[in-house]
């Protein structure tokens, strides 16, 4: 049949990123890769409600959860309008650059303090939450295990099933929307091209919505924070 059609990958490969970066970036890339860690993702089924979410930032919680929560962020992954990082979660982590100060220092502190062994990440306009652990035997979750871990999250293929079960008709019109924007504005047509048969990803689901604003806290508990995109 002649148009445009939602792909959909039949596996779940996970995003091969040393094929993702031009070559203009490759210097910021190499100076990077010691701090972007590539811990493998975790993914947890959150309930999922179909009725329209605002995609203003979602840094409203409860007063009292506030204050009671030991555990603070860094500065740098706190919920701003002005984010310490700018950063485009549907691409590479070394996109991700430091408003001021040195980018590699960033990433490489501790997520929080204290620091956590493992945080989880929530949004309302997915149906997944974002598991991240602490590599290997580092001691803490770093500002680049979030940024990684998000990103590693969101890359992952959805299914058709996901796709016709999790959405109601309107929003799949919009998530198809964002799958064909993300694919034609990809930096070149070899990259355009794979994205396109890759099919529709997880971060197809925010739909465009895709500039990191932070983290902020969540009712459910000091453990778990709600991703703010916009």
């Amino acid at each position: 049949m002649p148009g445009k059609h939602v792909r959909f990958s039949p596996t779940n490969l996970l995003y091969q990123s040393s094929s993702t970066v031009p070559s203009s970036l490759s210097h910021s890339h190499s100076a990077l890769k010691s701090c972007i860690r590539a811990p493998p993702p975790e993914f947890l089924p959150v309930p999922f409600s179909n009725r329209s979410v605002p995609y203003a930032p979602l840094h409203k919680a409860l007063s009292f959860h506030r204050h009671a929560n030991p555990i603070r962020l860094n500065s740098v992954v706190a919920f701003s309008h002005k984010p310490a990082i700018t950063y485009d979660i549907s691409l590479h982590p070394s996109y991700a650059m430091a408003r001021h100060g040195h980018t590699h220092t960033l990433l490489a502190g501790p997520a929080t303090t204290p620091p956590v062994r493992s945080l989880t990440i929530i949004s309302p306009h997915l149906p997944w939450s974002i598991l991240v652990r602490a590599p290997g035997m580092n001691a803490f979750v770093s500002v680049s295990d979030v940024i990684t871990t998000i990103h590693q999250t969101l890359r992952k293929h959805v299914s058709e099933h996901e796709y016709n079960t999790l959405l109601s008709p309107s929003t799949r019109k919009r998530v198809k929307a964002a799958y064909e924007h993300r694919y034609q504005h990809a930096h070149d047509h070899r990259a355009s091209s794979q994205e396109q048969k890759g099919g529709v990803r997880r971060v197809d689901f925010l739909m465009g919505r895709n500039r990191f604003l932070g983290l902020s806290p969540s009712a459910d508990g000091p453990h778990t924070w709600t991703l703010n995109v916009t």
